[in-house]
């Protein structure tokens, strides 16, 4: 038997199944909300920022493709053109950054950020954008770090003190992701209360907010490490402590408007979306 199997991420996989029967994947429950909200409108426009090389992990495929199929246009943009060539299901892709979106004005109905909040240096601004493209009425969603969580916290701590090589090759054996897969983080909108502020300052409503523990340990390479999380990750459902927990999700609405303009028909949204996406990547 190897390593993975006895003391890896195969034995830490088979032992949370027993410590956490009917664990949800964090990721299942932030593709479900997104579906929703894409499939509550007739003629969804989409913009998936941050969108790296797929929408969600392996394994939720299913999901993935139910959001593209239900939106009439789908965009994905992303700061690196090499990860967006890649993507498995996104055809319209753009390179851009968060704080300088190149959209017209209410350009689309939803915008979905996954795992992308904690890399922001400046969140307000980045959101502001976002408000300015969202049209009235239309949802912005997120799945980031909570940053109350314990092992957050000290991820963010440790990794201000300890050499960037060393966290990136920490990251890397834990969660098993490639080195250009890895960003600097800033956790500055990583909590509820820092949400709060800064949808009241931008004029959104805070919709939803949940918070999801996360679908694995952190030290689900080393099973005696993994074990220990386990039981606190039980022990804080069991106190109730889910504001605590490791991710949260947040949906955000920009109030409607009395003065929004007539629905467009079907092929003058294309039209219009066509128009607002320069620079696109297609593979």
């Amino acid at each position: 038997m190897s390593y993975r199997d006895v003391l890896g991420q195969n034995a830490s996989w088979r032992l949370q199944q027993r410590v956490l029967p009917g664990s949800v994947w964090s990721q299942q429950v932030y593709g479900t909300l997104l579906v929703e909200q894409l499939t509550a409108r007739s003629h969804a426009r989409w913009l998936d920022a941050g969108c790296g090389h797929r929408i969600l992990a392996q394994g939720l495929e299913h999901l993935e493709d139910a959001a593209v199929s239900s939106a009439e246009t789908v965009v994905g943009m992303d700061p690196s053109a090499t990860a967006m060539a890649q993507h498995r299901n996104i055809r319209n892709r753009t390179c851009a950054f968060l704080d300088k979106l190149p959209f017209a004005d209410g350009s689309f109905d939803v915008i979905s950020c996954y795992m992308v909040v904690e890399h922001l240096a400046d969140p307000v601004v980045c959101f502001r954008e976002i408000h300015r493209v969202l049209a009235p009425g239309g949802v912005a969603i997120f799945h980031t770090p909570n940053l109350w969580h314990y092992m957050v916290f000290l991820k963010h701590k440790i990794g201000r003190i300890l050499p960037r090589a060393l966290t990136t090759r920490l990251i890397r054996i834990a969660e098993e992701r490639e080195e250009d897969d890895i960003f600097k983080t800033f956790y500055r909108l990583n909590t509820t209360s820092r949400v709060s502020r800064m949808a009241a300052e931008l004029g959104f409503m805070m919709e939803r907010q949940r918070f999801i523990p996360s679908p694995q340990p952190f030290f689900n390479f080393f099973l005696p490490a993994a074990f220990v999380q386990m039981l606190i990750t039980r022990a804080m459902k069991e106190l109730r402590l889910q504001s605590l927990e490791s991710t949260m999700l947040v949906l955000l609405r920009k109030p409607s408007s009395h003065s929004v303009a007539p629905e467009l028909t079907s092929a003058t949204r294309g039209h219009q979306h066509v128009q607002a996406i320069p620079n696109v990547v297609t593979k």
